[in-house]
């Protein structure tokens, strides 16, 4: 019902004002004008119950607008007049126009107040006797439904012809019975009449059985109107009974059929939601309720809103919203927000409910399916994973089957370039030759070293390193190469502790995630940050227990990786680079060395904001641990060195370069002729360096005849590459040292020292 309406006319705007202020927090819609003519106009417009009316005003006074409204008592409104100047007079002629109440200025807000509440519930209470004496009319006219007049002593006074049919009485059967006679609760009607008949509920409409004539029962909507006097005074009560024996039978078809539905959705894995023909939930089943944990009343309405996640509910809804609004079906995979934070994966399926042709709601049914898709994303990863080793394999293949014949190569061109810069003065640009060919001679064994390395076919010594020490040299290194536009801040926890690595494979990690960076804000310039500090996170080891990490992050300003690329970034030779400025190779070996030390490597960037990368590694404990030792200083050598190389580049590079520090030197071409060598005077010979593969006999196969019959003999094993002996395994054996080729010939001294100080 809409709040009654009160019209204050008076030309004092403070009196206006104050008439508001003590009317403001009732139920009422405030009007207001300043004369009477304006209040004429108002008064049309929004049809108050009071009026508030002033009697001296300009342009038209109260008793001009008490004339043009010629009041009457069946008048749907009412008139109080304030007034601080009118006389008896004026009070007479007031209340001879109809008014309902006379108060003088200054007024007393509570008898205002009184007198305005008590005037509106006047007027209801007129409207609504008016209404029940036109409901009563229209009920007496109506002949579809039972209708019973009863007196007040509880006897029946009228029926009319649908409740004769329906009890099967005659109407002289009924009249002047008492009503208990066709009512079977006889509370109804208590003994003493139907004096108290409008204040008991059943008025507003109940469920009774009649009693028919032959015994039976007929449920009937009951429902009665009380008719007064003008005093008041209860005269009868007009009931209407309407045949409710089809819809009670509807309705409990309806009920086995609901106990049924609730009885199998309640016992169903799957979520189960009905809604009404806008969508909106009415009924959820405990699998729903589970797979959101959202209790039953939670779920009703539009509760269902909080299980969507905020990624899905713009997209779900629309969708939702266009299926109700074409009664078409619905059909989603959706993300769901459990309450305690998980996100599931659900498929929601929803078709229309008909009654006939008019649609009354939904039926939907939500799988989780959580599990399988954790499944296909395992299974996805394990197919990249595949697919990813399948392509390392490949380049490992590829790698291996050059690498033993092109490391020689490169062993050949460094040794005879490292010899040649050694004979002696020449000038500055044979000089810059040699240095040039020397040092694209490195460049290219290192290349080889990184496929091998990300392809798994390189065998890396580890030793604990002082991260913090090699990102420290890396960084005073690459901040000498940078442009200037680029600035590089550290932060960098000396103490951070210890990795199981290899310190050149750490610089190299370092190097390249920094040169990425540094190249993504070339153009524009930026800031590249270094950070390093123990974490809280843990990563799992070979043993199943849990290490404590450290926490590496190299994050840039540049220009940011698409989504697309961040899926290929760590592939081999993938690149974004133009031609000639990247091999693809930086982030493959970075993650190859990450993987490798059992870490963990994550990136997130996004287009024009930047790149951020973090890598965890593995810490490793204890009290004892202690770096790499530098080489010792090599001494001038004296001693007898057998080299067994079948290439004969090689083995001429080994023997000019040491036979220059002093050694002595025998050159074999294979196995088989250094071990009849060696049969002859095993003692002959302080050291043996062997090449692995070769003909007749490998180096593994050679090493072993020797140390059975010297197992003090110092052996330096060289490989180009081999995927079936590690240093691992050489260490078993006894052989001291194991070298990948190329071999630099300067550090040759140094090895052959630590051989002989092993």
């Amino acid at each position: 019902m809409s709040e009654p309406t009160v019209l204050i006319i008076d030309d004092e705007p403070d009196i206006r004002e104050s008439i508001g202020d003590a009317l403001k927090y009732e139920p009422y819609e405030l009007q207001f004008a300043e004369n009477g003519k304006e209040g004429l106009e108002r008064f049309h417009e929004c049809s108050p119950l009071v009026v508030l009316l002033d009697l001296r005003m300009p342009l038209m006074d109260g008793l001009e607008v008490l004339q043009q409204l010629k009041l009457s008592p069946e008048d749907p409104y009412l008139v109080i007049v304030l007034t601080g100047h009118g006389d008896d007079d004026d009070v007479q002629q007031c209340y001879e126009l109809g008014i309902h109440l006379f108060i003088r200025k200054p007024f007393n807000i509570f008898e205002l107040q009184g007198a305005v509440k008590q005037g509106i519930a006047l007027k209801q209470a007129q409207q609504s006797a008016m209404l029940s004496r036109s409901y009563l009319d229209n009920i007496l006219s109506s002949m579809i439904n039972s209708l019973i007049v009863i007196n007040p002593d509880a006897t029946i006074r009228t029926v009319n012809q649908a409740t004769l049919n329906l009890l099967g009485y005659g109407e002289n059967e009924l009249i002047g019975q008492l009503i208990s006679m066709v009512i079977e609760d006889e509370r109804l009607f208590p003994g003493k009449g139907v004096k108290d008949l409008n204040q008991r509920d059943f008025i507003k409409g109940i469920e009774k059985n009649y009693l028919t004539k032959d015994g039976n029962i007929v449920p009937v909507f009951f429902s009665g109107s009380v008719m007064r006097d003008q005093r008041g005074k209860l005269q009868a009560v007009v009931c209407v009974a309407q045949d409710i024996t089809e819809r009670k039978q509807a309705e409990e078809k309806l009920q086995a059929s609901e106990i049924k539905f609730r009885t199998m959705t309640e016992a169903l894995p799957l979520g189960i939601f009905l809604t009404n023909i806008r969508g909106e939930c009415v009924y959820t089943n405990p699998a729903w309720q589970k797979m959101t944990n959202l209790s039953y009343q939670e779920s009703l309405g539009e509760g269902w809103k909080k299980t969507i996640h905020p990624d899905d509910f713009e997209r779900v809804f629309l969708e939702w919203e266009h299926s109700v609004k074409n009664q078409g079906n619905y059909e989603g995979i959706i993300h769901y927000r459990h309450k305690d934070g998980r996100i599931l994966w659900v498929t929601a399926k929803a078709v229309p409910l008909w009654n006939g042709q008019k649609m009354t709601g939904y039926l939907g049914v939500v799988e989780d399916i959580t599990e399988r898709k954790q499944l296909e994303k395992e299974r996805r990863e394990m197919e990249d994973q595949r697919y990813r080793s399948q392509k390392l394999e490949s380049l490992g293949t590829l790698a291996g089957g050059i690498a033993h014949d092109f490391n020689n190569i490169l062993g050949a061109i460094l040794g005879f370039t490292a010899l040649l810069q050694k004979k002696g003065p020449r000038d500055d640009k044979e000089k810059h030759y040699l240095e040039q060919i020397y040092a694209s001679g490195e460049r290219a064994s290192k290349l080889v070293q990184q496929i091998l390395i990300f392809s798994r076919k390189e065998t890396i010594n580890r030793s604990p390193t002082n991260l913090s020490l090699i990102i420290t040299e890396a960084l005073d290194m690459l901040r000498a190469t940078i442009p200037a536009n680029i600035e590089i801040r550290q932060e960098i926890e000396q103490d951070s502790g210890f990795v199981l690595a290899n310190p050149t494979q750490l610089h190299q990690l370092i190097i390249n995630l920094c040169t990425n960076a540094t190249h993504a804000m070339e153009a524009e310039g930026g800031l590249v940050e270094i950070n390093l500090k123990k974490s809280k996170q843990t990563l799992p080891s070979s043993k199943g227990q849990k290490w404590q990490c450290l926490k590496l992050t190299v994050k840039d300003t540049g220009c940011g990786i698409s989504l697309e690329d961040q899926e290929k970034i760590f592939d081999p030779f993938f690149t974004t680079k133009e031609v000639g400025k990247g091999t693809g190779l930086g982030l493959s070996l970075v993650h190859s060395i990450v993987e490798d030390l059992r870490g963990d490597i994550g990136v997130v960037s996004k287009l024009g904001k930047g790149t951020l990368f973090s890598i965890s590694f593995p810490l490793i404990e204890g009290e004892n641990i202690e770096e790499s030792k530098h080489s010792p200083v090599a001494r001038q050598g004296t001693e007898h060195i057998l080299i067994v190389e079948d290439e004969p580049m090689i083995a001429e590079g080994y023997q000019e370069f040491l036979q220059e520090q002093g050694y002595r030197v025998t050159l074999c071409d294979n196995g088989l002729a250094a071990l009849t060598l060696f049969k002859k005077s095993s003692f002959r010979f302080d050291l043996v360096i062997t090449d692995q593969a070769m003909p007749g006999m490998t180096g593994k196969q050679l090493s072993r005849e020797l140390l059975l019959m010297r197992p003090e003999l110092p052996i330096i094993l060289t490989t180009g590459y081999s995927d079936t002996f590690t240093a691992e395994e050489a260490r078993k054996i006894g052989i001291r040292k194991y070298l990948m080729k190329p071999i630099g010939l300067e550090t040759l001294p140094h090895l052959i020292e630590e051989c002989f100080l092993f």
